[in-house]
């Protein structure tokens, strides 16, 4: 079985790609938040705003909220589930190495909420991970 980081031919061409494809939903979302201060972005669109920011805004409500995060959360568990599966194959348990990762990735997380940005998944998806 395979050991350490995956190799172009042992991916999962079609996992990568929707992951690509709910990265790039979740930043189309989260732009508001980037770029509008968080009163703006939170009450919604003014009926004064231009015709085409009303378009966008409720295109965005309607198409991608929550669906990326929904997908990419998925992914997230499938990822575990197939880390899991391989290190079990190879005979390794998956306890102390799945722990670890999701320390790390807490760690980025935290980091992230606290000096980056305060919209951040990345500690919640490790709680959670320490529960799977």
């Amino acid at each position: 079985m395979i050991s350490g980081p995956l190799t172009s031919k042992n991916r999962i061409a079609s996992i990568d790609v929707l992951r690509g494809i709910a990265l790039f939903g979740i930043v189309i979302v989260n732009c508001a938040f980037f770029g509008l201060p968080l009163a703006e972005t939170m009450g919604g669109m003014s009926p004064e705003s231009p015709l085409a920011d009303r378009i966008t805004w409720v295109l965005v409500k309607v198409f991608a909220e929550f669906k990326f995060i929904s997908i990419f959360s998925l992914l997230f568990g499938f990822g575990i589930a197939m880390q899991r599966s391989r290190r079990i194959d190879s005979g390794r348990g998956f306890t102390a190495f799945g722990i670890r990762r999701m320390v790390i990735l807490g760690a980025f997380g935290l980091a992230h909420v606290l000096f980056l940005w305060y919209g951040d998944v990345l500690f919640l998806y490790a709680l959670v991970g320490l529960l799977l």
